[in-house]
C-alpha cells in the first residue's frame, strides 16, 4: 500500500477548538436545483454543507431570541381579481367595519396558523449537525415560531446563497 499524500492546503476547522462535539443532527428539506446551488456554495466557500447549514440556523435562532413572535411586519400586496369580485370584497369589509386589507388579514392569518408549507414533490434532504445547546436553542426557536426546520432551514440557506450572488 502507498500512504496517501495530505493535501497541501489546509482546510478551515470544522468548529472552535474546544467546544462540544455536535453529535445532535436535523434535517433539511431541498428540491434538486436548490441542493446543487447549496453544494455549489459550499464548494465555492470551502466549507462541508453542515457547517454551512448549522451557521445558517444558528444565526437564526440567536438573533431571534430576544424577537417577540407576535411581533408584527408589514408588507404591501398587489391583486388582480375581477371587478365584481372586488366589489364583493368591500361589501364583506364594510360589513364587518373593516377595511380591504384588514378584512383580507383577517382571512389570511387562520390560515397561516392552520397549513405548513409544503414539501417539494422531490425531496432531497441534508443533515447538519450541532452540539447538544445549539440543538436546544435551534429546536426551542423553531417551536416558538411554528415552523417546521426543514423547511425554515432550507429557506433561510436558500435565501443567503441568493444573497451572496448578489453582491
Amino acid at each position: 500500500m502507498v500512504p496517501r499524500k495530505k493535501s497541501s492546503s489546509a482546510a478551515p476547522p470544522a468548529r472552535k477548538p474546544g467546544t462540544s462535539p455536535r453529535t445532535y443532527h436535523l434535517n433539511t428539506d431541498f428540491s434538486s436545483q436548490q441542493k446543487k446551488l447549496i453544494l455549489a456554495y459550499c464548494a465555492e466557500h470551502q466549507i462541508s454543507v453542515s457547517q454551512f447549514l448549522a451557521e445558517v440556523a444558528l444565526n437564526d435562532a440567536r438573533e431571534s431570541v430576544d424577537q417577540r413572535v407576535d411581533e408584527e411586519e408589514e408588507i404591501t400586496i398587489t391583486l388582480r381579481i375581477p371587478r365584481h369580485k372586488r366589489t364583493k370584497l368591500e361589501i364583506f369589509a364594510q360589513r364587518r367595519g373593516e377595511t380591504i386589507g384588514d378584512h383580507v388579514r383577517a382571512q389570511l392569518l387562520p390560515l397561516l396558523e392552520k397549513q405548513q408549507p409544503p414539501h417539494p414533490a422531490k425531496k432531497n434532504s441534508l443533515r447538519y449537525y450541532l452540539d447538544k445547546k445549539e440543538h436546544e436553542l435551534v429546536r426551542r426557536q423553531l417551536k416558538k415560531r411554528g415552523l417546521s426546520g426543514r423547511n425554515y432551514i432550507a429557506f433561510l440557506a436558500v435565501q443567503k446563497v441568493n444573497q451572496s450572488k448578489k453582491k
